[in-house]
């Protein structure tokens, strides 16, 4: 990451600005858009500029960025490995830092789905089928959404959704 030490080194990542040389060439996060299931590992982040760092914090935040013409590039399928040469002291990995991963993990929010989001994945999924409320507050239960997210319920929404479909048949 030394050769995203300077402020505006951030133009290689997301595009220069409108009216700057290069400003039409390709920039790196551009290639998530050609390959979606990507690894992206950012070796010593802890040398990249403050900009840079949090560009990437945002994205693992909100799952994309806006480039410099306005294109939306999704991280969704995508996996960010950050590596650093710190000492592990100044990290928070001693029992001194009240920093946890659990603490981490609230405050980025990765797989935290509320209720009413669940419900209206369900009803979209099932539009054809005739769904219950008692049957929609099953499947939210059976997935344990809180603790395993969205994949577990559109894993049990499917099982769902063939199971009543055999029915019908």
């Amino acid at each position: 990451m030394r050769e995203f030490k300077k402020d505006y080194s951030i133009n290689k990542l997301v595009g220069a600005p409108v009216g700057y040389q290069g400003y039409n060439e390709d920039y790196l996060l551009c290639k998530i858009k050609d390959y979606p299931y990507s690894i992206i590992l950012l070796d010593n982040i802890d040398k990249a500029s403050d900009n840079v760092k949090e560009l990437f914090m945002k994205i693992i935040k909100d799952g994309y960025i806006r480039s410099n013409v306005g294109d939306e590039i999704h991280f969704d399928n995508s996996t960010i490995i950050m590596t650093t040469s710190v000492e592990e002291s100044k990290v928070g990995f001693n029992n001194e830092r009240t920093t946890t991963c659990d603490e981490i993990y609230t405050e980025i929010k990765l797989n935290k789905i509320d209720k009413h989001s669940a419900i209206k994945f369900i009803k979209r999924e099932s539009n054809k089928l005739d769904i219950s409320s008692e049957e929609i507050n099953k499947l939210i239960e059976n997935s344990q959404l809180n603790k395993y997210g969205m994949r577990v319920l559109q894993r049990e929404l499917n099982k769902f959704k063939i199971g009543k479909l055999l029915t019908k048949v």
